[in-house]
């Protein structure tokens, strides 16, 4: 998201030799993994279902199920204390900027988010390492097992029989937290929204709300207004929530306001900065402060650290470099609102010289598909390649893409598969750029689907990059 922008391109430039005819492939987990991972796929997963179907919501958004198998597996969540972040963009990058400066200040510090673009490790870990495989499908037996029990044995309809995907690998991972990472601390983004979120079985000290948009609106709306009560349903009794909401954005602030008077907690608003990246490390450097009281740890965080942290996040400001006509660089973001999309175009052109890039785009449905293909438009010389991550009712199809972009005069080009989308964006790119470069957005899902390929056959450089991807 926008949020995310600036902090990207400080992510480390991949030199792969791609051959995209090759497999893509998802690299495989231990066995154990997966057996415990395909038990999941008989549960609801919303973040790859339909949330509205014929015009009304579908999705059950509660926390009791989760609150439900957390107390049967003895409340591990309580045995570490949390910084919670939510909020409709930039939650990713001030959680990972949080996490990284407590684990350099010494404390043992974990991590929850989602959703994750190749390996479901991704959602969590501690220190600096992703979750290994065996310590997840150790959790996610634990919480099967009570799961299963529930189902057996309950005399009457529980809770736990009704869980989602979401319910049981948030259960799997605070477990995971308390008991294999043994952890003081967990930095955990919300999953959508917060009130009712599976996560909110937390009572946070820290609470973090970075900005409320027009997001989500069709579950937690429909207006901004909606969506700021949910988020700050995060905020317990007695605590400081941290934001970056314009204290006379009223329609927000008001929500905001009204929610910490009643539950006795106070508002620390972070004044907004020039650029995303400077909100971000805003928010973060607040919300360690707030730690570093609750700790009596000094806590310190500057520009290269919160760079160095962001440089650790998949799909997201990710540079790769194809070898043929002469070295095509492959920028890969999941990127999914119009403002997100033009800040991260603009400061990708500022550091390639201005030239403009052919764009692979692919967006789940609900989003502003009109004002992102607006947005592209003024960044890009050539037609855009429009694809979809699969035929699934969850991602607007290719050629609905193609029929919203003639309407407002945007040049599509429509290849269904996202692999052959990228093959036909690098031709383009012979066509259309004396200097050129290709950016994949819309979807962190077709981030997932392609990075595998564009991963395959490099090794990646997780450090600062010594030198510009231009």
């Amino acid at each position: 998201g926008k949020g995310d922008v600036e902090s990207r391109m400080y992510s480390s430039f991949h030199k792969h030799f791609v051959s995209f005819s090759s497999s893509g492939e998802t690299q495989k987990y231990s066995s154990r993994l997966n057996r415990a991972l395909t038990r999941l796929q008989s549960l609801v997963d919303w973040e790859r279902a339909d949330r509205v179907r014929n015009g009304q919501r579908c999705m059950r958004v509660d926390l009791t199920s989760c609150q439900e198998l957390l107390h049967r597996l003895g409340d591990p969540h309580r045995r570490f204390r949390s910084v919670h972040v939510t909020g409709s963009k930039g939650k990713g990058s001030v959680s990972r900027i949080i996490a990284y400066a407590l684990h350099h200040a010494g404390i043992r510090v974990g991590w929850y988010g989602s959703p994750h673009v190749e390996r479901v490790n991704e959602r969590l870990g501690w220190s600096e390492n992703a979750i290994p495989d065996d310590d997840l499908a150790w959790a996610l037996d634990c919480v099967w097992e009570v799961y299963q029990s529930s189902k057996l044995h309950d005399k009457s309809i529980s809770p736990v029989a009704s869980a989602t995907w979401f319910d049981m690998m948030s259960a799997a991972g605070f477990l995971a937290l308390a008991e294999k990472g043994q952890v003081d601390w967990a930095v955990v983004e919300v999953g959508m929204g917060g009130r009712l979120d599976s996560t909110n079985v937390l009572d946070s000290p820290v609470p973090i709300l970075t900005n409320v948009l027009l997001e989500h609106a069709e579950i937690i709306g429909p207006t901004r207004r909606d969506i700021a009560r949910e988020k700050v349903g995060i905020v317990s009794r007695n605590v400081t929530l941290v934001t970056g909401v314009d204290p006379t954005d009223y329609e927000v602030a008001t929500e905001l306001e009204k929610h910490c008077a009643a539950v006795g907690s106070q508002i620390r608003y972070v004044r907004r900065r020039r650029d995303p990246f400077s909100e971000n490390f805003a928010l973060a450097e607040a919300g360690l402060e707030r730690v570093a009281t609750l700790t009596s740890t000094p806590i310190t965080l500057d520009e290269t650290t919160a760079h160095r942290a962001l440089a650790r996040l998949p799909g997201r400001m990710e540079w790769f470099l194809h070898p043929g006509f002469g070295g095509v660089p492959i920028l890969l973001d999941g990127a999914h609102v119009a403002d997100s999309v033009t800040a991260i175009l603009k400061m990708a052109r500022k550091q390639r010289a201005e030239s403009c890039p052919t764009v692979v785009l692919g967006l789940s449905r609900g989003k502003n598909a009109v004002g992102i293909l607006h947005a592209i438009r003024s960044h890009t010389a050539s037609p855009i390649v429009c694809t979809q991550v699969d035929s699934s009712s969850l991602y607007i199809p290719a050629e609905e893409l193609r029929e919203q972009a003639e309407q407002i005069g945007v040049a599509v080009l429509v290849e269904v598969d996202p692999r052959r989308a990228l093959e036909r964006a690098l031709e383009l790119t012979q066509q259309y750029n004396d200097d050129p470069w290709i950016a994949i957005m819309g979807s962190l899902h077709l981030a997932g689907s392609l990075r595998p390929i564009l991963r395959q056959q490099c090794g990646l450089n997780r450090g600062l990059p010594t030198v510009s991807p231009a």
